[in-house]
C-alpha cells in the first residue's frame, strides 16, 4: 500500500496542514479553537481539515494566511566557532 501525498489528499489532519502550508502548528491550533470554522470535520473527537473549503477559507482572508507562517526561530543557532 502506498502512502498517498499531502497534496493528493482531500482531508487533513493540523499537523499535515502546518507541513503541507508551511503554518505554524502552534498557530494553526489555536485557529482551530474558534467554532463554527467551515472547513473542520469532526471524527469522533479528531478535527480534519477539509483541504478544498480551508483554500477558500485562505482565499477571502489574505492576511490569515500570513498570520500563520512559520516566523524567525527566538534563538539562533550557536556557531561551531564558538
Amino acid at each position: 500500500m502506498r502512502k498517498v501525498p499531502l497534496q493528493e489528499k482531500g482531508t487533513l489532519n493540523p499537523v499535515e496542514t502546518a507541513e503541507l502550508y508551511d503554518f505554524s502548528v502552534r498557530k494553526l491550533s489555536r485557529l482551530l479553537k474558534q467554532k463554527n470554522l467551515p472547513f473542520v470535520l469532526m471524527y469522533n473527537k479528531r478535527k480534519l481539515i477539509d483541504r478544498e473549503k480551508f483554500d477558500a477559507y485562505l482565499r477571502f482572508r489574505p492576511g490569515l494566511k500570513e498570520s500563520l507562517r512559520n516566523g524567525e526561530p527566538l534563538y539562533k543557532a550557536r556557531s561551531s566557532a564558538s
